[in-house]
């Protein structure tokens, strides 16, 4: 409709600022892309040695913790094999008392 109503001259300059702006957006584009495209890559780096800092934070703050709970397994574990021994000998004395009454009851 517009060609049709202008004089050639007019839609050849038309056309070609048209093309001119395809190209720029195009350009621009292209541009834009890039912006994102390193934005985002350096808020992933950021974000990954944001991670890092807190994995050795947390590291550090949790290996008191850490040892305390190796300690006291370790006690907990000594306490348990002389509850072991001791649950033996008097399993042992209770025998041998049951032994010692029973021969004395079958006399």
């Amino acid at each position: 409709m517009l060609a049709a109503r202008s004089s050639p001259l007019l839609t050849l300059a038309s056309v070609q600022a048209l093309q001119y702006y395809v190209r720029a957006s195009q350009s621009n584009s292209g541009r834009l892309n890039k912006v994102v495209h390193d934005t985002a890559r350096r808020q992933a780096l950021e974000f990954q040695r944001n991670l890092e800092a807190l994995r050795v934070t947390l590291k550090e703050q949790l290996k008191p913790l850490r040892d305390q709970l190796d300690e006291q397994s370790s006690k907990l574990n000594e306490q348990s094999a002389r509850l072991t021994t001791f649950s033996a000998v008097v399993g042992s004395v209770g025998s041998a008392f049951t032994l010692n009454v029973w021969s004395n009851n079958s006399k």
